[in-house]
């Protein structure tokens, strides 16, 4: 008897600890995948990635074999382009992203060095498969320059409706010609895939803006 009651003394105190121990695990796991999102986001990350993806999904409409130097070159020049932003806006999200600043300002020298890097490699690569291809990276990026940077005092990104314009008329010049950098097709199918991004574009890009 006096053994029983010791056990049932023991019982919850072991079942509290472990209880504890699970929940400290789940909240680091938590707190890892928060601060892998988060990383994803801040550093433009989340951005190459689907730089990457956005022409693959083009090659596969066209039913072409995907070129992966092209898409890294795709890649290079989105991150490239919107850490360029996020470097140009650091004064004006201090308030609404001040985590994004603060990671923004501490690594601006090294992320200036991979802007520089990774507009030559995209160049680099798109030229060694096809010089038409760097007209289509170079698209995007002479808008992001437009679109980031005020020039004479003017950048695209302080016009309403003309900043969404620019956004998704990028995305959709580098997911609609990319892949005919190496496989033409006919002019049909590249205005409905030319189509099908901007629209697609447009339509996410005013679902934040009603959000917000």
């Amino acid at each position: 008897m006096l053994g029983e009651g010791i056990c049932l003394n023991i019982m919850p105190n072991y079942h509290r600890e472990l209880f504890c121990k699970v929940e400290s695990f789940l909240k680091c796991i938590h707190l890892l995948l928060h601060k892998f999102t988060s990383f994803l986001m801040i550093s433009s990350t989340f951005i190459a990635i689907t730089g990457f993806l956005l022409p693959y999904f083009s090659f596969l409409l066209y039913d072409v074999r995907a070129n992966f130097n092209l898409l890294l070159a795709s890649s290079l020049c989105m991150y490239a382009i919107y850490s360029l932003n996020k470097l140009a806006d650091i004064k004006e999200d201090l308030i609404n992203t001040p985590e994004r600043v603060g990671f923004i300002a501490k690594y601006k020298y090294y992320i200036s060095f991979s802007v520089v890097i990774s507009i030559f490699a995209s160049m680099f690569l798109s030229f060694s498969q096809n010089p038409f291809a760097i007209l289509i990276i170079l698209f995007p990026f002479l808008m992001g320059i437009f679109y980031s940077i005020k020039i004479f005092g003017f950048r695209l990104k302080d016009v309403i409706g003309v900043k969404n314009i620019t956004v998704a008329l990028s995305w959709a010049v580098v997911g609609t010609l990319l892949p005919l950098a190496t496989n033409p097709r006919s002019i049909i199918l590249i205005s409905l895939v030319f189509y099908f991004f901007l629209l697609g574009y447009l339509l996410d890009l005013s679902h934040l803006m009603l959000e917000i």
